[in-house]
């Protein structure tokens, strides 16, 4: 993962199958797939309200520019 914060890129191993948890942080980051195999990501929001936002749009735009 690379941190728009400029902070040491985290790396990952993932094999198919794979089941895992992960809390939000307050790093905003991007995955980048480095490996030679396509990886899919399935990602489950739990809402505490009908009308909450399941994964809120950055304010910031610019995030690409960055990393």
């Amino acid at each position: 993962m690379e941190f728009r914060d400029g902070g040491e890129a985290v790396t990952c191993k993932v094999t198919p199958g794979d089941v895992d948890w992960s809390e939000s942080g307050d790093r905003v980051h991007r995955a980048v797939n480095v490996g030679k195999e396509v990886f899919e990501e399935v990602v489950t929001f739990f809402l505490d309200r009908p009308d909450a936002v399941p994964q809120p749009e950055d304010e910031d735009p610019g995030l690409d520019a960055l990393l």
